[in-house]
């Protein structure tokens, strides 16, 4: 069973992660740019989410390792 911190690291990791995709998802409904500019937008955009999805899986082992 988690404890306390490793829960509130998974669910503070899942909320980021959904309010990016929502986030997104209306960026692109909403944007008045061109296709190729909103492109790059998204690339850059995926390139920060993808390190901060690292930073997250680190602090998630962490935390469970912390259980052990």
């Amino acid at each position: 069973m988690m404890n306390h911190n490793a829960q509130t690291a998974m669910l503070s990791g899942t909320a980021l992660m959904t309010g990016l995709l929502v986030g997104i998802g209306a960026g692109l409904l909403l944007a008045p740019e061109s296709g190729a500019r909103t492109r790059r937008r998204l690339h850059r955009l995926a390139e920060r989410l993808h390190d901060h999805a690292g930073v997250i899986a680190d602090e998630a082992k962490q935390a469970v390792t912390g259980l052990l």
